[in-house]
């Protein structure tokens, strides 16, 4: 998550998030919750390629993909 900027790096969610998704890579639907900059929707746009990836926040701004 390092590569994507994104603060769940930061704050050491990796090492509870990449175990996880490993065994989940077969998921048709992922939903994120808080978005900040977007950089964990990249991520999980290049981890899940076969996704449909939703995504809300507490703010209302645009995300570029």
């Amino acid at each position: 998550m390092e590569k994507y900027n994104t603060d769940k790096y930061n704050h050491g969610f990796i090492d509870f998030y990449e175990p996880y998704f490993n065994k989940k890579l077969d998921s048709k639907n992922i939903l994120e919750i808080g978005v900040y900059f977007g950089g964990s929707l990249q991520y999980l746009r290049d981890k899940f390629q076969s996704a449909n990836i939703y995504a809300i926040d507490i703010e209302d701004k645009k995300i570029q993909s």
